[in-house]
């Protein structure tokens, strides 16, 4: 009931704020370690987030030279590494599971590639090469992305971290509002865990602009159109740690009371590119 009250207290601010109503919309069921969240509305059944490791764009290093060194490393069983700056790409994938709308938000972005060898020796006298590889995406750079609707480009969008808009973070950071005590009272309860950084979204689709504001403190993020706020996700920290009912984050959406299914989808899968970015930064 205290839920209730604050959450409705929540949507009042906004309401007031921005000059349109809000609807609570809450998920029946939600698996934040795999990106899986159930919602029956807007003809959506479940939403599934899909994040992949980054791969590299370029290859600085000499085809040649990185054999040469595998080759010295299995006769040898001397380790070696290859390191480089490389263009990253990074793939996520949201899927409206009943909308049969699946969107790919692929990143591009600089980053520190680094591939170490290493021999390993089998009991029967043979020699087989472990290799492992390290990806270090430089986040507080920038990047940018495209979005894509069943592999049709809709749009693009540039990610900026909060170094990036520093004189305007303020500006950005009030659409969301003021996190209510509650949330910062079950956010202490979670303990230990990696938090992604604060970030603003510049996002162009079908010609129209929009801006994401996401707060890696609070968990949630906000879709900005014409100087109003059309959506509203509030998120928890992306772990499978047991939590009692009372002190568990339940996520849940804010939409525009009387968004057709069309716009509340497409709101919605703005608000789900915010959480791939999210999860990138902690991955």
């Amino acid at each position: 009931m205290k839920l209730l009250l604050t959450i409705t207290c929540l949507i009042f601010c906004i309401a007031v704020t921005f000059g349109q109503p809000m609807d609570s919309i809450g998920f029946s069921k939600t698996r934040l370690q795999s990106g899986k969240y159930e919602i029956n509305r807007f003809g959506i059944s479940k939403i599934k987030l899909k994040n992949k490791p980054p791969y590299r764009v370029t290859d600085n290093i000499a085809k040649d030279e990185k054999i040469v060194e595998g080759i010295i490393t299995i006769f040898t069983g001397w380790s070696s590494s290859s390191a480089s700056e490389e263009v990253l790409l990074i793939e996520n994938q949201v899927k409206l599971i009943g909308s049969n709308k699946k969107m790919d938000f692929p990143v591009q972005i600089s980053g520190y590639y680094e591939k170490y060898r290493d021999r390993v020796d089998h009991e029967d006298g043979s020699h087989s090469m472990e290799t492992m590889e390290t990806y270090n995406p430089y986040w507080d750079e920038g990047a940018e992305g495209l979005i894509q609707e069943n592999n049709k480009t809709l749009g693009n969008f540039v990610f900026r971290p909060v170094n990036m808009v520093v004189d305007s973070i303020g500006y950005w950071k009030s659409f969301p509002g003021h996190p209510p005590h509650w949330l910062t009272e079950k956010l202490d309860s979670y303990g230990n865990y990696d938090a992604p950084m604060d970030f603003v979204v510049d996002i162009t689709l079908e010609d129209q602009p929009y801006t994401l504001v996401y707060s890696g403190e609070y968990y949630h993020c906000a879709i900005i159109h014409h100087q109003q706020m059309i959506g509203y996700w509030q998120d928890a920290p992306f772990t499978e740690s047991i939590h009692s009912w009372e002190k568990r984050i339940h996520p849940y959406l804010l939409l525009p009371v009387g968004s057709s299914d069309a716009e509340a989808q497409q709101t919605i899968s703005l608000l789900t590119l915010g959480l791939s970015l999210a999860r990138n930064l902690v991955n």
